[in-house]
């Protein structure tokens, strides 16, 4: 996914993060494995600051997210190199509360399942990849349970598959781009995704913070329940941003909290983290590559005249230029 320069308010937090309390000279002059080793137990921030650093240091964080996500993966395959590369291929993601114990540092939870995102396209072989390779079986969930992954904005197909060693959920995007659901979520603090090669997290401020700003739109059961599940594991939810973030005078909700803000994956809000490459080249398309989402989250302005209307929340997928 595309990376914008990050904005400067968010790149003076993360290098203050990386700074603080901390002897960066002393760190680069480690091995690469003992660096590495650090930056995994990093809040994401530090770990965006090393990013800003060189294009090394930049290098050690990404292989540093990377290996943790890698050390979650092989709870469930002991294949990892073979799971990311039907990821690549397929477009697949993951999001949800998984995804969120990964970049939350702070997480004490695992989460229970395993949330995937697919493009339309790539649904079916990734689904297959979890069958054959991981031996999995499709769960024939209920109709009332069926019907409610289907209903959900953004998703157009859902299948549980469940292995000896995981179940996981996978979603269908309406669109050639898997992160169209996203935006979509309950709260802002889950629109985050991990894919074979990147993580994002599109609202990093509320995320370290541990708040989240709810949809503005009605709520199903399942997503108040989810709410609830979240506040239980220590969240703060809000319905709007200027509870927790508040704004300086006379200026609008600065950090892309701004109900009528277009955002995008990769934007200068987020916090993005590109992984090293280590799946062999393939010459088969990568599914969803060249699109990202876009969207706008909705709810009631800030109080000034151009925003005093409540905005609907919406999101479409948005071609990009390459990777």
């Amino acid at each position: 996914m595309p990376r914008s320069a990050l904005h400067p308010d968010l790149a003076t937090a993360a290098s203050v993060a990386l700074h603080s309390n901390f002897d960066v000279g002393a760190f680069l002059r480690q091995s690469k494995s003992i660096q590495v080793s650090s930056a995994e137990a990093w809040d994401i921030d530090r770990v965006v600051g090393l990013t800003l650093l060189s294009p090394h240091a930049s290098a050690i964080a990404g292989e540093a997210m990377l290996n943790k996500f890698r050390s979650r993966l092989a709870t469930v395959t002991d294949d990892v190199d073979a799971f990311l590369h039907a990821m690549r291929l397929s477009g697949a993601c993951l999001s949800g509360g998984r995804a969120l114990s990964i970049v939350d540092n702070k997480a004490t939870f695992e989460g229970v399942d395993w949330d995937f995102y697919c493009p339309f396209e790539g649904f079916d072989a990734f689904c297959i990849f979890l069958v054959e390779r991981l031996k999995g079986t499709t769960v024939e969930l209920g109709p009332l349970a069926q019907a409610h992954y289907v209903s959900m904005v953004g998703i157009c197909g859902f299948r549980r598959i469940s292995t000896e060693r995981g179940v996981f959920d996978v979603m269908r995007s309406e669109t050639a781009t898997p992160l169209l659901p996203l935006p979509y979520f309950h709260s802002t603090l889950l629109v985050n995704y991990i894919s074979a090669d990147s993580l994002c997290v599109a609202y990093p401020l509320g995320l370290l913070s541990r708040n989240g700003v709810t949809q503005s739109r009605s709520l199903s059961e399942h997503a108040t329940a989810g709410l609830a599940k979240y506040r239980s594991r220590g969240y703060e939810f809000h319905d709007v941003p200027w509870t927790w973030d508040p704004r300086k005078e006379g200026r609008c909700y600065e950090h892309g909290h701004c109900s009528r803000a277009v955002r995008y994956f990769g934007d200068e809000y987020c916090f993005t983290v590109k992984f090293p490459n280590r799946s062999p080249p393939s010459v088969l398309p990568i599914l969803g590559g060249k699109l990202t989402c876009a969207w706008v989250w909705g709810g009631y302005g800030c109080g000034h005249a151009d925003c005093l209307l409540h905005v609907p929340s919406i999101a479409h997928s948005l071609l990009i230029r390459g990777r």
